[in-house]
């Protein structure tokens, strides 16, 4: 999937927005609360047809979520505040987001209760959470997609808007992606997550791609490592030669992990789309040209789509010197400016990049 524009309409602090003339790599740039977060997580959505693992992995991230306990069987169930993805905080019947690119649509609709699947309505944990909490069940969760079934069913919300996300309800919200993608906030990957993609890159070979993007902070890299144990800050390590002995990836501050990230990320998702929140995060600006080589060069070996955000303006100005300095790359990189006050992003494409930063212009 290959998005050239993107529309939202009611989702989060957007009651009516489009994104045009999108490249392969796209940087998503504006003040602090403008919504560029929110563009991430709209293409993830439609991306993933709409799935509740992901908004529960949005709520996550937005501390949003929280936990009700069931003593009978003991076990957690997650509540969900779907509220939240709607324009103004809304949960009544009627309320409705619209996410859509050139090829595909994605919708989520409050409905009245009694259009609720009643196999979830009579979910014995989401009663039960319900009548805990005092939030009683009274409206419904409605997925429509272009490429859903329509038989996708109908999940129950309470008043304000929270969904007990249970065991019985997790086995219906996993809806099949339209391409593959990745989501990289500001915290570090998982060490599972980590651990799959090392596999997937030792088996096709691509270890030097990924060393390479270490290089970047610490040229003596030679070799990276995935340890297997419990989680800690040196679930990888990296050797630096015969003579000198392995270190653990923490030693190096949060920038080589990050990297690390990026760079696992872009070897896996070949013909995908890869999100990444506030790339810069743990990098000094020494060495954000290297990095945009990197991202921009790999995306276009490995056919993918890339969108990141950043209010940094050293970012900003690592990319317009790659754009300057090997220009034959600037086809494939759009900046987009963020501003919920205009009905649309401002667009500057990769060749404009320079001439904006030498003259000046305010392009955050």
């Amino acid at each position: 999937m290959r998005f050239s524009s993107l529309q939202l309409h009611g989702f989060r602090g957007f009651e009516s927005y489009a994104i045009d003339d999108l490249s392969r790599v796209n940087l998503l740039v504006g003040k602090n609360n403008c919504g560029k977060t929110s563009v991430l997580e709209a293409i993830n959505l439609l991306i993933d047809n709409g799935s509740l693992q992901t908004l529960a992995r949005f709520a996550d991230q937005r501390r949003q979520r929280y936990f009700w306990f069931s003593e009978r069987p003991p076990r957690d169930v997650e509540v969900l505040d779907i509220a939240a993805v709607f324009f103004g905080y809304r949960s009544d019947p009627g309320t409705e987001f619209l996410l859509s690119s050139a090829a595909h649509r994605l919708s989520m609709q409050i409905v009245p209760l009694a259009e609720v699947t009643d196999s979830l309505f009579s979910d014995p944990d989401g009663q039960r959470a319900a009548k805990d909490t005092g939030e009683a069940l009274s409206a419904g969760l409605k997925i429509v997609a272009s490429t859903l079934p329509d038989d996708v069913p109908v999940f129950p919300l309470t008043e304000i808007g929270s969904l007990f996300h249970s065991d019985r309800l997790r086995r219906y919200t996993q809806q099949k992606a339209v391409c593959g993608s990745r989501f990289l906030s500001s915290v570090p990957m998982y060490p599972r997550d980590m651990r799959n993609i090392w596999d997937k890159v030792l088996l096709e070979g691509r270890e030097t791609s990924v060393i390479q993007a270490l290089k970047t902070l610490e040229p003596s890299t030679e070799s990276v490592h995935l340890l297997t144990g419990d989680w800690s800050t040196n679930d990888a390590i990296i050797g630096m030669g015969s003579d000198r002995p392995r270190v653990g990836i923490g030693s190096f501050g949060e920038g080589m992990r990050r990297l690390l990230d990026i760079a696992l990320a872009l070897v896996d998702l070949a013909d995908g789309v890869l999100l990444i929140d506030e790339i810069d995060t743990g990098l000094h600006w020494t060495v954000m040209d290297d990095l945009w080589r990197l991202i921009v060069t790999t995306a276009r070996q490995s056919n993918v789509q890339v969108f990141a955000t950043t209010h940094s303006y050293d970012c900003l100005k690592g990319l317009a010197a790659l754009m300057k300095n090997e220009p034959d790359l600037a086809e494939d990189v759009s900046l987009q400016k963020i501003e919920r006050a205009l009905p649309r992003a401002v667009a500057f494409g990769g060749e404009q990049l320079p001439v904006a930063i030498e003259q000046e212009i305010e392009v955050r």
